[in-house]
């Protein structure tokens, strides 16, 4: 039986930039923002630092709820993935100690071929789904800060 799943994204920014993990499949390359899925029983904060800790190898601080997106396949542009359906919590979150980004200790799911940082307006359309990009854009520009402590 299909069932909502729900998954925790950070957004984490440093100098104007976004931390993004950088996915390759068929159709090309696209960015993700670190985080995933929760775990039964597992908080949402203890689930982000888990998820962006295995995809890009850093320590995060998680602070307050931003967006939340309820995202299904099949209204996006990945309509081959048909009966996904999650509920994505967006957490402004801040790096533990300021370092580089790499893969961490399990990329996701054999398609992550990197992480760093992007400028949003340089690359807009590399988001997935499309339409994340014009919500990353808002938050950087209503002054979401999310520098390093």
């Amino acid at each position: 039986m299909p069932h909502v799943r729900v998954a925790a994204k950070a957004i984490v920014m440093r100098d104007g930039r976004l931390l993004v993990t950088r996915n390759v499949d068929a159709e090309g390359a696209f960015f993700l923002l670190p985080g995933g899925g929760q775990e039964h029983g597992e908080s949402l904060p203890v689930a982000l630092r888990r998820e962006v800790m295995e995809e890009v190898g850093l320590a995060v601080e998680v602070h307050d709820l931003v967006p939340v997106r309820d995202y299904i396949a099949r209204n996006h542009e990945f309509a081959r993935e048909g009966d996904v359906h999650q509920l994505e919590l967006f957490f402004r979150c801040t790096l533990q100690v300021d370092t580089l980004p790499s893969n961490g200790l399990a990329p996701t799911s054999g398609r992550q071929a990197s992480s760093g940082w992007t400028l949003l307006d340089q690359t807009p359309s590399a988001f997935i789904p499309k339409c994340s990009s014009a919500c990353y854009c808002r938050l950087v520009s209503t002054g979401l800060s999310t520098s390093a402590t």
